[in-house]
């Protein structure tokens, strides 16, 4: 995936509303950002309000102009991304290296029987891995360096 492809999909799951989605994804690129207690606090304030409208002590309209606040603060961060990158090729070099380079994600994997898994990835040089195969229950390391 490349940084264009990222912001973009960000900005989707803005627009679709999957705050939590577009939080966690900003957090992973952020890692070893200057910007990672940005995105730290709007995470911070996102579970704030959701805990406040699960325990119903906040009306409507509060919780949604902090969510809109959220957002606005996320598509801001996705420009300063845009931005930086349309000003800086080694970063953007940097920034589609780190989408590119480590990506592996499972997520809700349910299953009554036997599920084999198998994973293979590009490494930072395009060289391709088999990180994984198993069968039944699945617990392996993976060094992606």
């Amino acid at each position: 995936m490349t940084t264009k492809q990222f912001t973009e999909r960000i900005g989707d799951l803005i627009g679709k509303n999957d705050l939590k989605t577009a939080i966690t994804e900003l957090k992973q690129l952020l890692q070893k950002s200057n910007k990672l207690n940005d995105i730290i606090l709007q995470s911070a304030r996102y579970n704030d309000v959701m805990q406040q409208i699960h325990l119903g002590t906040i009306n409507f309209e509060d919780a949604n102009i902090t969510k809109n606040k959220i957002r606005y603060a996320l598509l801001d961060m996705l420009r300063e991304i845009e931005e930086g990158i349309e000003n800086n090729p080694e970063l953007e070099k940097e920034t589609d290296r780190i989408l590119t380079g480590s990506q592996l994600r499972v997520n809700n994997v349910k299953a009554d029987k036997d599920v084999n898994f198998e994973a293979k990835m590009k490494n930072s040089t395009g060289e391709i891995k088999d990180v994984g195969s198993e069968e039944g229950n699945i617990n392996f390391n993976i060094d992606l360096s």
